[in-house]
């Protein structure tokens, strides 16, 4: 968990550094296509078939990857890198409210009063922000709230998908989605930035990885441990 959090932190910092002005389409593009070359490398390696898509939670995924990914790189791009990053790191909150509904996991009181004073304080910093930075806060926030409805139905999802899979076919998903709204004119004159973003794809790729092979293998008590 704490290595996958830092290549995801590695792959904010690249595109937020050398890729900013880049269209956010263009960016999501090739860093997903990135990852799921190397997710179909390994597919292809260990000679792994890929599950059915037809499965209602999958497609539930599907969209909150979607939704996260869009919205954090437009995070990136509007907001300081710090900010973005904080605000996104909220959505520890929102897993924990997830969790009951989709899982079916009961929270304790302690779980609860912590969840609410969390809310709270988040509340008071992001009334605060906004006067700064406007009504973009929203996209970090949108991101925290996609970001942790994603990995709680990682976490729904049998054994049948594997952490490849389930990161395969989350990038190809949102090269799709990419695409369907429209790139723009591809800036690879900006060789600098297409490679850092080439780059922080990599970097995503192993670190969604990891992280979905934690919520979907970690045991019951860990798992209500991180949340």
């Amino acid at each position: 968990m704490v290595v996958g959090a830092l290549f995801l932190v590695a792959n904010d910092a690249l595109v937020k550094i050398f890729a900013s002005e880049l269209p956010t389409n263009q960016i999501i593009a090739i860093r997903a296509g990135v990852t799921a070359l190397l997710c179909g490398v390994i597919l292809q390696s260990k000679g792994w078939p890929l599950p059915s898509l037809r499965n209602r939670d999958l497609l539930i995924r599907t969209g909150f990857t979607i939704g996260n990914v869009f919205a954090f790189v437009a995070a990136l791009v509007a907001l300081p890198f710090s900010l973005a990053v904080f605000v996104d790191l909220t959505n520890i909150l929102f897993e924990v409210l997830f969790a009951p509904f989709v899982l079916t996991q009961r929270l304790t009181v302690g779980q609860m009063l912590a969840v609410t004073i969390g809310i709270f304080g988040v509340g008071i910093l992001l009334s605060v922000k906004v006067i700064v930075v406007g009504w973009a806060i929203l996209w970090p926030i949108a991101s925290a709230i996609m970001g942790r409805g994603r990995e709680v139905y990682t976490r729904k999802l049998g054994p049948d998908y594997s952490p490849v899979a389930l990161t395969f076919y989350g990038a190809i998903e949102v090269i799709f989605a990419a695409y369907s709204l429209g790139t723009g004119d591809w800036a690879f004159s900006s060789y600098k930035a297409v490679l850092a973003v080439a780059v922080a794809g990599g970097l995503q790729g192993v670190a969604m990885l990891m992280m979905t092979l934690l919520f979907k293998g970690a045991n019951r008590r860990l798992w209500l441990r991180s949340v």
